[in-house]
C-alpha cells in the first residue's frame, strides 16, 4: 500500500459550532469525539479515504483564530478545504443560508469540466465546493490531477493556463 494522507486538523474557536457547520451544512458525519487535557477534538468525515478532519477546541486560547490576510502572514495558517460534492450550487446556498461567508460563487470551470464554489467556515477558513473532480476516485484522475496542479500555480501567480 502506498502512502496516503488520512487526516487533517483544524483550529477551531468554538468546536460545537463548527462540527454544526461541517456535519449539518456540509454533509459531512460526526466520527468521534475525544477530550484530552487542554484540548476537546471532533472528528467529521465523509467515509472515504483521506477525508477525516478533525477539529480541536483549545481551553486556554486568548485570541480568535486570525484567517484575515494579516493573521495568515504571522502564522502562515492553512488557506483551504476541498470538499467534493454532486451539488455545488445547492451546498454553497445551503451553507450560505446557515450563515456562511460566500467567497466565490457557484461557477463551472470549462477547462476542466468542473462546478466550484468557495465559502468560508464559522472560523474564516475557506472551503472549496468542487463538483465533477473527485479527488480520490475520479474517472479521470489525469484531469483531476491537472485541474489541482494548474489551481496551484495560477494561485501562486505562476501562470499555468486559463481555467479559474
Amino acid at each position: 500500500m502506498g502512502n496516503t494522507l488520512g487526516q487533517y486538523c483544524l483550529n477551531v474557536s468554538d468546536l460545537e459550532r463548527s462540527v454544526t457547520f461541517y456535519t449539518e451544512v456540509l454533509g459531512l458525519e460526526l466520527h468521534s469525539r475525544t477530550q484530552i487535557p487542554g484540548t476537546n477534538e471532533a472528528i467529521v468525515w465523509g467515509r472515504g479515504q483521506g477525508s477525516a478532519l478533525q477539529l480541536a477546541e483549545h481551553d486556554e486560547k486568548t485570541e480568535p483564530i486570525d484567517q484575515s490576510p494579516e493573521g495568515i502572514k504571522k502564522v502562515g495558517a492553512l488557506w483551504k478545504l476541498y470538499l467534493s460534492t454532486d451539488d455545488v450550487q445547492g451546498l454553497h446556498a445551503k451553507a450560505v443560508a446557515a450563515g456562511a461567508k460566500s467567497v466565490v460563487e457557484p461557477m463551472h470551470l470549462e477547462q476542466w469540466d468542473v462546478w466550484v464554489a468557495f465559502v468560508e467556515d464559522p472560523d474564516g477558513y475557506q472551503v472549496e465546493l468542487i463538483q465533477g473532480c473527485l479527488l480520490y476516485t475520479s474517472p479521470s484522475p489525469r484531469d483531476c490531477n491537472e485541474y489541482l496542479v494548474c489551481r496551484l500555480l495560477l494561485e501562486k501567480g505562476g501562470g499555468g493556463g486559463g481555467g479559474g
